[in-house]
């Protein structure tokens, strides 16, 4: 009977690591932010089921990332933010000047609204000091 590969607590304190934005991309700071040794990374990294874990665990967050992006953009588009409007125009609009069923018809009409009278976003107001 097989046993079944499952990452130490060890290695998923690695995975953090790399993705830490606070942790320099390098084997050393990452091993030093996961209290592991480079040493044992070496070693994981021999073991055939470490090193596609690692690979697949980093796109799985990546995409979990990149979706909560996406999501931020939406909900700012939806509230009449004409960057984010653009942005998610730019990245979802597949039908070029045909609408998109799915694209709400509010991010269309910002945006067109822009481009016709050469709008740009507002800077955010400047932060009065009190005294």
């Amino acid at each position: 009977m097989t046993e079944t590969w499952r990452p130490t607590a060890a290695m998923r304190r690695y995975l953090d690591a790399i993705m830490s934005a606070d942790v320099p991309p390098d084997d050393t700071s990452r091993c030093t932010a996961s209290r592991n040794t480079l040493r044992t990374l070496r070693h994981w990294r021999r073991q055939p089921s470490f090193p596609p874990w690692l690979e697949r665990e980093i796109e799985r967050r990546l995409a979990d990332d990149v979706s909560v992006v996406w999501l931020v953009v939406d909900r700012l588009a939806r509230r009449g933010d004409l960057s984010a409007c653009k942005l998610y125009l730019a990245r979802f609009d597949t039908h070029g000047d045909r609408l998109d069923p799915i694209t709400p018809q509010e991010f269309y009409k910002l945006a067109l609204l822009a481009e016709t009278q050469g709008t740009s976003v507002p800077p955010p107001p400047e932060k009065t000091h009190e005294t």
